[in-house]
């Protein structure tokens, strides 16, 4: 999906500048420590922000417009256009063909185009999405009246190019739609295994197979959680966004552009603009923000989901990929994706991180085994009063190996319990399954380390340890 929109933008800028562009977008890449494969939609928009200026000089061809800001027109009465700035020029111009200076020429372009109507024709506000085929772009198109003594003096329109955000806005949704899809699968997937477990418990291999794909489903089940609160965050921000207060702005002003200084300076509702604009600016800044870091998230769950999938495809071929782990980072990495749900959940984090050696793990897995554990103490804890739900993760080595100790306030586990904790298909859960925490003492085994819990009894909390070995011991060894 990264490389799709990296591909997509510079096929725009190639048609413009076929070299310069390249190397310009690609050193912008390499400077945030990306390559077109691994930088992500939002970034790429960040760093359009960043080269639009320099490319802009060298245009050659309308095709490659990277509209930052809007094209803007004003026009009176007679449709003749009084006033057109850069970005709009630059529209007259891919239309025409060539340059444009005259103003009933110029009008008569834009509302053939249908980025402008005539004062006769308008009676209010006029927004409305576009695709233009002409341009190959999309648009977002505010024509509006402009008023003078209460008759209608002119007209204003702000034309945004919209096509990266479309862009993104397709590439989350369609990231969504495959989602929801796997949900379907997994409910189909869970129901069939069921059904084959009931018909072949003479087959070891088949069962063998499911129990790989319930782990696979399980694991992609707890990302789709914590994914759709980041989704509902984004959409819930762009539901609230005060955008629209910008446009409102916009046509105050536009319908005092005769008197902009005096109604700026002793009317009522024009004396508050600028302290308005101020703040707005800070709203939509933090609003941009917010989605970025969601975006971000949302692709980095999906990124989690493939590595899973990617992970047990080589699991079930024989193969065994180990990398590099530092595990203070893989931790913090689990506590962000669970971050939402420990909120709203009234959970305590306390952190407790030794400075320790890397280890060599699979990554996706070790993650998952972390995440399940978060969950399994988060659920663990919802009797609890608000102050007595306690999350406590200490990091720390001993005897060559790394340690992580994640130990709950909650229901705690029966001594009878204990040693069947990690047996398949073991749970005390109304609606579990029992997969989860012998996918986890599976996965640690085959990582070379190990998984053990221990409990004071009902009440009294749960520790679960996670072992694993330092690299620097593996090497000696």
């Amino acid at each position: 999906m990264k490389h799709n929109v990296y591909r997509s933008i510079l096929s725009k800028i190639s048609i413009a500048v076929p070299w310069f562009g390249k190397a310009m977008l690609d050193v912008a890449i390499q400077k945030r420590g990306f390559t077109p494969d691994t930088v992500g939609p939002l970034t790429l928009l960040q760093i359009i922000d960043e080269i639009n200026p320099k490319l802009s000089r060298h245009l050659t061809d309308c095709s490659s417009i990277l509209l930052v800001g809007s094209a803007q027109v004003l026009a009176d009465t007679d449709d003749q256009v009084t006033f057109v700035n850069t970005e709009a020029k630059k529209i007259i111009s891919c239309y025409a063909g060539h340059e444009v200076k005259d103003p009933k020429e110029q009008f008569r372009i834009l509302h053939q185009a249908g980025f402008i109507a005539p004062t006769k024709a308008l009676k209010n506000l006029q927004v409305r999405e576009r695709f233009d085929q002409n341009l190959k772009r999309h648009y977002n198109i505010s024509i509006s009246p402009i008023w003078s003594a209460g008759v209608i003096s002119g007209v204003s329109s702000v034309i945004q190019d919209i096509t990266i955000k479309k862009a993104l806005e397709n590439e989350l949704h369609s990231s969504y739609e495959s989602l929801e899809e796997e949900v379907h699968e997994r409910e189909k997937i869970e129901l069939a295994l069921k059904n084959s477990q009931k018909a072949s418990l003479s087959s070891a291999h088949q069962a063998g197979m499911a129990e790989i794909a319930t782990e696979v489903l399980h694991n992609i089940g707890n990302i789709l959680n914590s994914l759709n609160i980041g989704v509902e965050a984004i959409q819930k921000t762009i539901n609230n966004s005060e955008h629209s207060k910008l446009i409102l702005v916009n046509n105050m002003i536009q319908q005092h552009t005769k008197d902009l200084s005096a109604f700026l300076a002793n009317d009522q509702k024009g004396k508050k603009i600028p302290d308005f604009l101020v703040h707005l600016e800070k709203v939509l800044s933090s609003e941009f923000k917010h989605l970025k870091v969601e975006a971000d998230e949302v692709l980095k769950r999906v990124q989690l989901i493939k590595d899973v999938i990617a992970s047990q495809q080589t699991h079930a071929k024989g193969g065994e990929f180990k990398e590099e782990v530092f595990i203070p980072e893989i931790v913090e990495d689990a506590l962000a994706m669970q971050f939402n749900a420990l909120i709203r959940h009234d959970i305590k984090v306390i952190k407790k991180f030794q400075s320790v050696a890397p280890v060599l793990a699979q990554k996706p897995k070790l993650i998952h085994v972390l995440l399940n554990l978060i969950k399994n103490s988060k659920e663990a804890m919802s009797e609890n009063n608000a102050e007595q739900k306690i999350l406590a993760i200490e990091i720390g080595a001993a005897n060559d190996n790394v340690f992580i100790k994640i130990t709950d306030s909650g229901q705690g586990i029966p001594k009878e319990n204990l040693s069947k904790i990690f047996v398949h298909g073991f749970t005390t859960k109304p609606d579990g399954h029992g997969f989860g925490l012998h996918y986890c003492a599976n996965a640690l085994t085959e990582m070379g380390g190990s998984l053990s819990v221990t409990s004071d009894g009902p009440n009294k909390g749960t520790t679960f340890t996670i072992l694993l070995p330092q690299k620097s011991a593996l090497k000696t060894g």
